[in-house]
């Protein structure tokens, strides 16, 4: 059946119009009886006739630009909801989406096309539902949403509730957090397009020969705004993008791996979740990597729950030559649990636990202990955080096998200038133990 549009309805009442009045004169004209008093009464109805055509006209055109308002008024909120990231949908009698807009993706992360269809229920936090005031909706992720909602019912012909109507959108705290991760997921994505990140190199010196034996490899990164390395990281986690931006810094270190002398290894940090990922074991397992050359440190200052999942990954990886290293061991009770249940190859000591070594007794005790646990479980220490020849000394004294820290040399983007940098003091360091020898 064809509707019928504004101005059509009008015409064909027009016309109704028209044919009442010739129908109301035609009475007048043809009637019986030609009397004043007949020819006035029929006029009388003719005119009554004509005003009450008239009027529904009148009603008619009201009603149609009523309906024309509400049309527009539609449009524009569904407009102004796309644009201002302000879920629209509509259900129907038992729950089921029948409509959304585009901006249930920026809410909680699902199209528009993945959710009609579906009962509204999937998406909320608390299977009590939601409510004119606030309510929480599931994301993608399944993380909770804090919304601001406007539920109203849609009333069908008979005045039957036919579904329900209503508009999301953030509310005012969770649209500070939202706009702040979007914020940093634009920055670190911008990283990663650019692949803003420089590598700069830390010397490894080993206590009983004063020679470099191998280096640490750092990030630096030349995004904007400047932040620390160990602060980008942390963001970039907080955005989902820690994986990536980790694997862009490895795959950039690796890279340069060929600049430093054969007999050097590079050590890279990774954090426990990225080494499980896919991206990571794709990297490592090209063939043309020299993983004899390569150590991993371990960077996890929490609890980790997936030791074998870890173990089932690297071990195929170490009988290759990969060396591991738990970094930042003292830091905390979890550094020496990731110790006991990967069995590395290196223990690197926390700064904090070499800093003031030289003056603080319950600092070299713990640092001695490291030293005597290292010697049945058959690893090496390195002692990070050098920054004075007593520290230098004491962990000398301790027989902790290799050190690095600004004392040494401080990092840099070049082998030769570190090398020219510390030559000399490596030289005395290993008189000192031929000395003590």
């Amino acid at each position: 059946m064809t509707s019928l549009t504004a101005p059509r309805v009008e015409r064909r009442t027009g016309i109704l119009v028209v044919l009442l009045a010739a129908v109301a004169v035609a009475g007048v004209a043809l009637g019986p009886g030609v009397g004043a008093r007949t020819i006035s009464a029929r006029l009388s109805i003719a005119g009554a006739v004509t005003a009450l055509a008239l009027l529904i006209v009148l009603l008619v055109r009201r009603s149609n630009r009523l309906a024309e308002s509400l049309q527009l008024a539609h449009r524009r909120l569904i407009a102004m909801g796309d644009s201002a990231h302000e879920w629209l949908w509509t259900t129907d009698p038992v729950g089921v989406i029948t409509y959304s807009n585009r901006a249930v993706q920026d809410l909680i992360g699902y199209r528009a096309e993945d959710v009609i269809g579906r009962p509204v229920t999937d998406f909320l936090d608390k299977p009590s539902g939601w409510y004119d005031g606030t309510s929480n909706l599931r994301d993608v992720n399944g993380e909770s949403v804090l919304v601001e909602s406007s539920v109203r019912p849609v009333l069908d012909n008979a005045g039957r509730v036919a579904g329900h109507e209503g508009a999301v959108r953030l509310s005012p705290i969770d649209r500070a957090v939202a706009e702040r991760l979007s914020r940093l997921r634009r920055e670190i994505l911008a990283v990663l397009d650019k692949e803003s990140l420089d590598i700069v190199f830390q010397p490894i010196v080993s206590l009983s020969t004063g020679r470099v034996t191998g280096v640490e490899a750092l990030s630096r990164f030349v995004g904007e705004p400047p932040r620390p390395p160990d602060v980008w990281f942390h963001l970039a986690t907080e955005a989902g993008l820690g994986e990536a931006l980790e694997l862009l810094a490895l795959r950039t270190a690796m890279a340069r791996l060929h600049e430093l002398p054969e007999r050097m290894f590079m050590s890279v940090n990774v954090s426990a979740a990225t080494l499980l990922r896919p991206g990571f074991t794709a990297l490592m397992t090209r063939g043309d990597l020299p993983l004899r050359r390569l150590m991993l440190e371990i960077t996890e200052h929490e609890s980790i729950d997936e030791y074998q999942d870890i173990a089932a990954v690297l071990d195929p990886l170490r009988a290759q030559g990969l060396r591991l290293a738990v970094d930042d061991a003292g830091a905390g009770f979890a550094s020496f649990r990731h110790v006991v249940q990967l069995r590395p190859d290196q223990i690197k000591l926390d700064r904090d636990l070499v800093a003031g070594i030289d003056t603080d007794p319950a600092r070299r005790a713990l640092a001695s202990a490291v030293v005597l646990f290292s010697l049945e479980v058959g690893a090496g220490v390195i002692a990070e955080g050098i920054e004075t020849e007593a520290e230098l000394d004491v962990c000398q004294s301790l027989s902790i096998d290799a050190a690095q820290g600004y004392y040494l040399a401080a990092p840099s983007a070049s082998a030769p200038e570190w090398e020219r940098r510390i030559i000399r003091r490596s030289r005395r360091l290993g008189e000192r133990a031929v000395g003590s020898a």
